[in-house]
């Protein structure tokens, strides 16, 4: 794991543990996941999959969020 991906995962640590009032939510965290690079965002036009919650949307084109490298290790040394 890089320097880079550590500051990226600590920054994203502490903006969670700065919102210490209870008051996060689901989108809270994505939000703030995308801003560091754990999550990316994309707008799709259809489920991207059945087990996806986008597929539970009620209209497209809807947000969809993917993990990153960050997250999944892929394409990382």
């Amino acid at each position: 794991m890089s320097q880079q991906d550590l500051r990226q995962l600590r920054a994203f640590a502490l903006d969670i543990l700065a919102e210490h009032t209870g008051s996060l939510d689901g989108c809270d965290i994505e939000e703030i996941a995308v801003k560091h690079g754990l999550l990316e965002e994309r707008v799709v036009v259809e489920p991207c999959s059945e087990n996806c919650d986008c597929a539970l949307m009620q209209g497209f084109p809807a947000k969809c969020y993917f993990k990153t490298p960050l997250v999944t290790g892929s394409g990382r040394v």
